[in-house]
């Protein structure tokens, strides 16, 4: 949907003195345009909210092109990314489960409140219901979601039994295509993910019409090994991130480890190679965040 110019949304101030955030709602849709998203914004602290939300955990994409979303009849500027997460989620009606999206639910165009909310989304992730993982990659052409898929214990398995167990549920492209498509793609590279996956209480892969569990743990609840035969579907990011995902994760003392372990993750504006990561530290809310 191309984006025709007029009065912008505008936000209202968040209350700093406490953890407030934004959650948004996606409403169905009731103007006959399939592309039409509408959404409903609300001013929330965490603590009243804690495992009542999903937080949306993905790549921003390319600024161009972008489409518009609806918020109390006032249209926002997306990019495509997100922008197709909310059309399938709308479709999906996964639950009406708010969710926390950092490009509409953070004023991108007020610095004092970017800054508030960067220093506050360790807390955003940590609380969240679920962290859903979206790559912008559809299963089979679905356009719905449905029931959570716990197939990290089918994966461990030798690739033809995995396999005739995916033909027996329908899924055979998931374990071919989709996983090839999530080992190289470059979510995997950012560094915003790593608190957003690492403090999450469960991290979800959406793939099509399927949550696809991604802490994958072996049936006593340790992590796995490179050996198991999943493992070499994915590239060595992934498979270490998702790996530390499966043990209990404690906050570093210092930042200097995270730092030279993930030196090579990626971003935009180079200040977030030091506040993406400060949320995995001890301490973290002693440090200024100032873009």
């Amino acid at each position: 949907m191309s984006v025709t110019r007029s009065k912008a949304y505008q936000y209202s101030a968040l209350d700093y003195s406490r953890h407030c955030v934004r959650l948004l709602t996606v409403l169905s849709n009731s103007t006959g345009d399939e592309d039409a998203i509408s959404l409903k914004l609300e001013d929330v602290t965490l603590e009243d909210v804690r495992g009542e939300y999903d937080a949306i955990s993905y790549t921003w994409g390319p600024e161009l092109p972008q489409h518009q979303v609806w918020i109390d009849g006032e249209p926002l500027d997306v990019r495509s990314n997100i922008w197709h997460f909310l059309q399938h989620y709308r479709r999906s009606r996964c639950g009406s489960v708010r969710l926390w999206v950092d490009s509409i639910c953070i004023n991108q165009r007020d610095i004092e409140e970017k800054n508030h909310q960067v220093a506050n989304m360790r807390h955003v992730y940590s609380q969240a219901r679920r962290v859903l993982i979206w790559l912008d990659i559809l299963y089979g052409g679905s356009r719905a979601v449905g029931p959570e898929l716990h197939l990290s214990h089918d994966m461990f398995r030798p690739y033809h039994q995995r396999e005739a167990e995916a033909r027996r549920r329908g899924m055979q492209s998931l374990l071919m295509d989709e996983l090839d498509a999530i080992s190289k793609h470059c979510y995997w590279q950012r560094v915003w993910i790593l608190q957003e996956v690492l403090l999450a209480s469960d991290v979800f892969v959406v793939l099509g019409e399927h949550l696809v569990n991604a802490t994958f743990t072996d049936k006593k609840g340790g992590f796995c090994s490179r050996d198991h035969s999943f493992w070499t579907w994915l590239n060595e990011d992934a498979a270490d991130l998702l790996r530390q995902k499966g043990t209990s994760f404690n906050p570093w003392l210092s930042i200097w480890y995270p730092l030279e372990k993930w030196h090579k993750s990626q971003c935009q504006d180079v200040r977030d190679k030091v506040y993406g990561l400060l949320g995995l530290t001890k301490g973290a809310e002693t440090f200024t965040i100032d873009y």
